[in-house]
């Protein structure tokens, strides 16, 4: 989730987080962002995952 990558210093408090769809995905996952590519959101769902825009 966003706040994951806030409290581990990989983005700052007021960015916001696109989630693209490059590489592979090859597992289950639950996401969270601002923002997701439709080739993204059609990998994540296609595994049975959910991604969840805020």
């Amino acid at each position: 989730s966003v706040a994951d990558l806030v409290n581990n210093g990989l983005v700052g408090k007021k960015e916001l987080v696109k989630i693209l769809g490059r590489g592979e995905v090859t597992m289950k996952l639950d996401i969270t962002a601002h923002a997701f590519s439709k080739t993204a959101t059609a990998a994540i769902e296609a595994n049975g995952g959910t991604a969840t825009t805020l």
